[in-house]
């Protein structure tokens, strides 16, 4: 959503292709995070929660800013 939002306030166009590849990165993020926390004996379940927020805001304004 963070990723749409900027490339309609930039005013680039969306396409599938721009949309897959941020959903997919990280989809492969918070579920390598989410195995680690499930490996581990610490719980960091809200370490996961601000880490893909940051990720997410982090990823959309980098795709937003490259894809032309």
């Amino acid at each position: 959503m963070l990723f749409v939002a900027t490339m309609l306030a930039m005013g680039k166009p969306l396409t599938a292709d721009n949309l897959a590849l941020p959903a997919v990165a990280l989809f492969l993020v918070v579920n390598g995070c989410d195995y680690i926390e499930r490996k581990s004996r610490k719980n960091f379940q809200q370490l996961i929660v601000a880490g893909s927020f940051l990720l997410a805001m982090a990823s959309a304004l980098c795709m937003a800013l490259w894809i032309v």
